[in-house]
């Protein structure tokens, strides 16, 4: 169905890493808990799109960074302007469908407003332990919201961000996560693992992946991020381990494990972003967790993440 951006649109309003959006497109995100006297920080809109910057400091296939500005495309979808952490532009392309452009909103704009506002997008799921996070991240494919989703699912842990998470360094020496995507995307044998009923949870754009919804409670309020875990494979064995990083090894982790790193873009904003890992790295715990990624034996790496945090 075509979208006519020229009619009068419904206005959303939604809570998500930290900031209040009022969007012209319905969104799969927290509603804010008072919905009266709404203040928004963030405001999506349908609107053209620049064909380029007019100052490039980075690109991409996809993508051209400036100062404060981004512009991110995707063929036959639509075109994204990003602007100052504030403002979104969205120019549908004809044939486009609301779906496939809240696929991309949801990510990579998602992830470019966080920049933007100077917070740390860490490509990352997290759970709440206790008054705590925990946050565990790695290369797409390495399980970050499978391990999520059994933790919520089978162990009763509360789901806090799904795929982006958040970061803030706050005053007092710590950092936190904010809350974010209210559900898990899980693959199609994680989610027969989990024995859920797959015909009532919408798939996306992205077949046999699941939008399985885990509210988050009454609480929006930011977590205490006490520890980040960088997921890897351990291949040849069936056990699982748990490594301590370190130093300029935990600052480097930190690094990795944010969220489109590429998209920065400058050289004084890679400085800036090393900085600001180098902070969070010294205000939580960093782990490497290898386990099996063989979903018959993710038991043993949930019981291997509950002794740890007994411990902790």
């Amino acid at each position: 169905m075509k979208i006519d951006i020229t009619s009068k649109q419904q206005t959303h309003y939604y809570c998500f890493g930290g900031f209040t959006i009022q969007s012209c497109i319905s969104l799969p995100l927290n509603s804010p808990r008072k919905p009266t006297n709404l203040k928004a920080d963030v405001f999506i809109e349908w609107g053209s799109v620049p064909d380029e910057l007019k100052t490039i400091i980075s690109k991409g296939a996809l993508w051209e960074s400036g100062h404060d500005e981004f512009i991110f495309w995707m063929q036959n979808v639509a075109r994204y302007y990003i602007k100052s952490g504030q403002q979104v532009y969205i120019q549908p392309h004809p044939d486009s469908s609301e779906r496939a452009i809240r696929n991309y909103l949801l990510g990579p704009v998602l992830g470019v407003l966080i920049h933007q506002q100077k917070k740390l997008p860490l490509h990352a799921s997290s759970v709440s332990v206790g008054n705590e996070s925990v946050a565990f991240s790695g290369m797409s494919g390495m399980g970050k919201s499978t391990l999520a989703g059994f933790l919520t699912k089978k162990r009763g842990y509360k789901l806090i961000a799904d795929d982006i998470s958040a970061v803030e360094y706050i005053t007092n020496n710590y950092a936190v996560v904010y809350p974010g995507m209210p559900c898990i995307r899980l693959w199609e044998d994680a989610a027969e693992t989990l024995q859920l009923k797959k015909e009532e949870y919408d798939r996306g754009i992205v077949k046999n992946k699941y939008h399985v919804p885990c509210p988050s409670g009454d609480s929006l309020q930011p977590v205490r991020l006490k520890s980040l875990y960088l997921l890897e494979d351990s291949r040849s064995s069936s056990g699982v381990t748990i490594e301590k990083l370190t130093g300029m090894r935990s600052v480097q982790a930190v690094q990795q494990a944010t969220y489109r790193k590429k998209f920065i873009g400058g050289a004084l904003r890679a400085r800036e972003h090393f900085k600001y890992c180098a902070v969070i790295a010294n205000q939580i715990d960093v782990f490497v967790l290898k386990r099996p990624t063989d979903l018959e034996l993710i038991d043993a790496t949930l019981d291997a993440l509950e002794a740890h945090w007994r411990v902790l």
